[in-house]
């Protein structure tokens, strides 16, 4: 009787971890969609396929996977806070690993697809130019790759649960570096142009000052929860 209880208590959960995965896949491929269709819309093109354009669909696909990668990321650490504020996120909550994961998962066409398949735009001249930058990205990959690995059940029952969030939290260092990487690109000229002339693009900000907005929103949001557990306890313990 336990076995049978045993076993499809096992199936259940694999349902149940399949399901998460698509769902962390759909979001995935709903925000690269509008990422990469947004840019074509900043660009003055509104129907990229049935259109003749110079512009290079793979340099956009390859900003689509990079943006998405980070806002999947920040999505994972935003889940949790949300709930402190709207409990109905709680309902959320059981996906923000897989979409954290699939975020990670993302990164790796966009270094692949930036190393190999843009000589055009990323040249070994490029490279060169920008160390700060590849050095911040592959800093922030790294860190993901830890988080990654270290994300599953068997780690959780061996570490405990105070030493792996403490692992899971290292999140935020990525996500810190990431923006180190944006900026480090030079990227603040271009926002510094977009806000004195927005018109030029019909008013859509580039799509690395979201990404730096998402990740400053992920900072704030956890900032300001730390802030109210620090408020609880003190009322509960000191006041």
């Amino acid at each position: 009787m336990k076995k049978e209880k045993s076993k499809k208590e096992k199936q259940e959960y694999k349902i149940h971890e399949t399901q998460d995965w698509i769902y962390a896949l759909k979001l995935a491929f709903i925000i690269f969609i509008v990422v990469v269709y947004y840019h074509y819309v900043r660009r003055d093109i509104f129907l990229p396929f049935f259109s003749e354009t110079d512009v290079n669909f793979l340099y956009l696909a390859n900003k689509g996977v990079s943006i998405t990668a980070i806002v999947m990321i920040a999505i994972s650490t935003i889940i949790g806070p949300l709930t402190e504020f709207f409990p109905s996120f709680g309902k959320k909550i059981r996906y923000r690993k897989e979409i954290g994961i699939v975020g990670f998962y993302l990164a790796i066409p966009h270094i692949i697809i930036s190393f190999l398949f843009l000589p055009w735009k990323f040249d070994i001249t490029w490279f060169q130019n920008h160390q700060t930058s590849v050095t911040w990205g592959a800093l922030a990959f790294i860190i993901f790759i830890i988080i990654t690995i270290f994300s599953n059940k068997h780690h959780l029952i061996s570490f405990g649960y105070k030493k792996w969030k403490l692992i899971q939290r290292l999140v935020y260092i990525g996500m810190l570096f990431t923006a180190s990487h944006i900026i480090a690109l030079g990227k603040v000229a271009g926002w510094k142009r977009w806000w004195a002339n927005p018109s030029a693009t019909h008013y859509l900000p580039p799509g690395t000052l979201i990404t730096i907005i998402v990740i400053g929103f992920a900072f704030l949001l956890r900032f300001i929860v730390l802030l109210k557990n620090k408020k609880y306890l003190l009322k509960k313990y000191f006041i």
